[in-house]
C-alpha cells in the first residue's frame, strides 16, 4: 500500500524482476501510473503535425522498505514530427523515458 497526496494505492510488487538493482523492487498500479501520468505537448509550437504517441507503459520501481517510489514511463511514437527551426529531424519508432 501505498500513499500519496493522502490517496491509497494498492501496489503489485514483482519481487523477481532481474533488470532492478539490488535493494529496489519493481511495482505495479494502473490507478498511481494513470494518475501520475505526464502531459505529453509541444509548448514552444516547434512541430508543425505533433502526433499523439502510440504507447505509454509504465513501471514503479520502490526502494526495499517500500518508502520511497519512482515511476518510470516509456513513451513510443510510431512517427515524431521534430520539424524546427529550419532542421528536419522527423523520424519513426522514437522511445523516450519520462
Amino acid at each position: 500500500m501505498a500513499t500519496i497526496e493522502g490517496k491509497h494505492y494498492t501496489l503489485e510488487y514483482a519481487e523477481k524482476d532481474p533488470f532492478v538493482a539490488n535493494g529496489l523492487s519493481v511495482a505495479y498500479c494502473e490507478e498511481l501510473a494513470s494518475d501520475f501520468m505526464p502531459v505529453l505537448y509541444d509548448p514552444r509550437g516547434c512541430g508543425s503535425t505533433p502526433e499523439s504517441p502510440e504507447m505509454i507503459a509504465y513501471r514503479l520501481v520502490a526502494d526495499k522498505n517500500h518508502q520511497r517510489l519512482c515511476v518510470i514511463y516509456e513513451v513510443y511514437w510510431k512517427r515524431q514530427d521534430c520539424s524546427w527551426q529550419d532542421l528536419n529531424k522527423d523520424h519513426d519508432h522514437d522511445y523516450e523515458q519520462v
